[in-house]
């Protein structure tokens, strides 16, 4: 028997599906999938273990702990320069994932459109179908700088009667991109006109921004609060992607629809893992490890993992682009020349590089709305840098391996 047509009209397959069995199969590094290998910091766990032994173990309020959504509120008033309250403006949710599902089946209509930057993340794809939604993708190019960018002619031709959202994930996933202010006031520029359309900001990645780069929130720019849901969660900062802690900020109104979709969905979030993030969050400004507070701590750290990777594929031959943000790098990887039986395309180099050289990555156009096509002559894969020392050495290792005895 087969499942609805919502769901036969899903993307047939899934890159996690594919890479991160092969990876396991043939004892690669994992530098596909991007969750950390290592585990959160001794202060998140305990904070974990005290929230359970505290008895914070049956259902919490619907929109979230007071204590969690407080903090979050704290936080957020803080950066956007306005009180941001916590029981009306602040939603927990289950991870960003949970939130974006939610934000979706709050906002569209059968027929509604939703811009993307394109390369995108590819979970916006099934749940903007799921919602009954239509992708209308905005490339971001390379420039001879190595610079991810976009035509604001591109995005504003994009943007129609039906448009109710615009998408933007910064620091963005899969290219490392951070939108610079001079951008954002553009997209904003574009929204001004068209009341009707929502920014929905994914910001999971905020406290992995580099080089000195400035991480501007979407809602702070002048008249965008009252168009703009704001999502992120812990899972990235705190290292801990199992748990599935997330939010939504931004105004009443909306809010309030994103609630209403997600109680039907899931009731509640998990109460003490809502209790530890809360913890870890208020912890998280205060002095650590002799840096001026973890989130320095943990940009400083994965700033110097990426500076390793960048050396590791540029000494396999490769042209990777400097990311200012996330935890991923693009790379050309045009002088891999896989044998004919893996096909052509990146999808071919993903596998080649996962079986043979023992390092996974992941094929870009698996970013895109039309990834075979696009694929067959694509020659840029993703790394994560997400991962340990070791591991990172290892895939340097094994890259510089192959380049010596094959090119």
């Amino acid at each position: 028997m087969d499942g609805s047509g919502r769901v036969r009209r899903l993307p047939a397959t899934s890159v996690w599906h594919v890479y991160t069995p092969l990876a396991i199969e043939h004892g690669a590094v994992n530098l596909g999938q991007g969750f950390p290998d290592g585990d959160p910091p001794e202060f998140v766990q305990q904070a974990a273990c005290d929230a359970i032994q505290d008895g914070a173990n049956q259902y919490a309020r619907g929109a979230g702990s007071m204590a969690l959504v407080s903090v979050v509120a704290e936080r957020a008033s803080a950066d956007l320069g306005r009180v941001v309250d916590p029981i009306a403006e602040v939603l927990v949710c289950n991870g960003c994932t949970g939130a974006l599902f939610a934000t979706f089946q709050a906002l569209l209509d059968d027929g509604d459109e939703v811009v993307v930057f394109e390369p995108l993340f590819d979970v916006y794809v099934g749940q903007i179908q799921m919602a009954g939604g239509v992708i209308v993708p905005v490339p971001l190019a390379v420039d001879a700088a190595g610079d991810w960018r976009f035509d604001v002619d591109l995005l504003g031709a994009a943007c129609s009667d039906r448009t109710r959202a615009i998408v933007v994930n910064n620091p963005h996933n899969p290219t490392g991109k951070v939108f610079r202010r001079a951008e954002l006031d553009r997209i904003a520029d574009v929204v001004r006109c068209r009341p009707r359309i929502v920014v929905v900001v994914d910001e999971v990645y905020e406290h992995l921004v580099y080089d000195g780069c400035e991480h501007v929130r979407f809602a702070s720019l002048p008249g965008m609060w009252d168009r703009t849901l704001t999502l992120s969660s812990a899972g990235k900062t705190f290292s801990v992607t199992g748990w599935k802690i997330g939010w939504c900020i931004g105004p009443r109104p909306l809010v309030a629809a994103v609630h209403a979709a997600q109680t039907f969905v899931v009731f509640s979030v998990c109460t003490p893992l809502q209790a530890a993030v809360a913890e870890s969050l208020a912890r998280a400004g205060a002095p650590y490890d002799g840096h001026p507070s973890y989130f320095v701590h943990l940009r400083r750290a994965y700033e110097r993992k990426r500076d390793a990777l960048l050396a590791h594929l540029r000494a396999a031959g490769f042209t990777p682009y400097t990311p200012s943000g996330s935890f991923f790098v693009v790379a050309d990887c045009g002088r891999v020349r896989p044998p004919a039986q893996y096909g052509p395309g990146d999808w071919a180099l993903a596998r080649f590089l996962t079986v043979e050289v023992g390092v996974a990555c992941i094929p870009m156009s698996a970013f895109r709305l039309h990834g075979d096509d696009v694929g067959r002559g694509s020659t840029l894969l993703r790394f994560a840098f997400c991962k340990s020392d070791e591991a990172l050495a290892e895939a340097g290792r094994r890259l510089l391996a192959w380049r010596r005895a094959f090119v």
